[in-house]
């Protein structure tokens, strides 16, 4: 009530829910049929309206796009139905699927820039293109996504900290965007520049409050905190890291 996102087209919600009900499988936690259900009914939906614009992460006001993010987010719904469902149904999704996975490294990667970028057939940067390979649009050790994540780290950072998005195409008084600083924390991570990526760790977490927490943005030229406080996307962003991190010490 009274966000005016909340008649938007969101795209990436339904792979964050398809991720969510995958993940609580294989944690070995009991799904009822009604679960199972909704998984069912989730593919299904995006199947019919993944071809739609959408409004994007950032929920956009009055700028539907083919975002690369939001379409990344259904291509990951519909991996999740294949993968869950056997039949004539999952044949259509997973054709639906393997068409959307092609369409996006096509039109949602520009040669020219060297990267992802925002929206098919866009030049504008946008850091949410640093989670594809973390759901497993691509591999860390893809060229496209190494690529990505450099010309993201030269172009979107300042001070270390990475902004969401290009300078010409920031809304007025944006700052550094904390959990795009921590998402190319795994990105460094996944291509295996521990170093790197535990230095920015630190960098960030040392933004904290007497508390522990953090906001959504960090002005790095005055020294404080920007947006919602505190805000749960950085957090789960740190955990998200930091669990990333703590797999080099597991794995040796």
């Amino acid at each position: 009530m009274g966000n005016k996102a909340s008649q938007q087209i969101q795209l990436d919600v339904y792979g964050e829910v398809a991720d969510a009900i995958v993940s609580m499988k294989r944690a070995g936690l009991h799904l009822d049929k009604r679960l199972l259900r909704l998984q069912n009914e989730l593919t299904d939906c995006v199947a019919s309206i993944y071809h739609l614009p959408a409004s994007g992460l950032w929920e956009e006001r009055n700028q539907k796009r083919h975002y690369t993010y939001s379409k990344a987010m259904a291509w990951l719904a519909l991996h999740h139905g294949v993968e869950s469902t056997r039949g004539v149904k999952a044949l259509n999704w997973k054709t639906i699927r393997d068409r959307l996975h092609r369409q996006i490294c096509r039109r949602g990667f520009s040669r020219k820039l060297g990267s992802f970028v925002q929206s098919f057939d866009s030049t504008i940067l946008d850091a949410s293109v640093l989670l594809l390979p973390t759901f497993g649009f691509l591999p860390f050790n893809d060229d496209r996504v190494r690529s990505t994540m450099d010309v993201i780290q030269k172009k979107l950072s300042r001070d270390g900290l990475i902004y969401r998005l290009s300078p010409d195409s920031r809304k007025e008084r944006e700052s550094a965007f904390i959990a795009c600083s921590f998402w190319m924390v795994q990105n460094l991570a996944g291509a295996k520049r521990w170093s790197d990526a535990e230095k920015l760790f630190e960098r960030v977490l040392n933004l904290r409050n007497d508390v522990g927490l953090l906001s959504e943005e960090y002005d790095p030229e005055h020294g404080r905190f920007m947006g919602n406080f505190p805000q749960a996307l950085s957090h789960i962003a740190l955990v998200n890291a930091a669990r990333m991190l703590a797999s080099r010490q597991a794995h040796g």
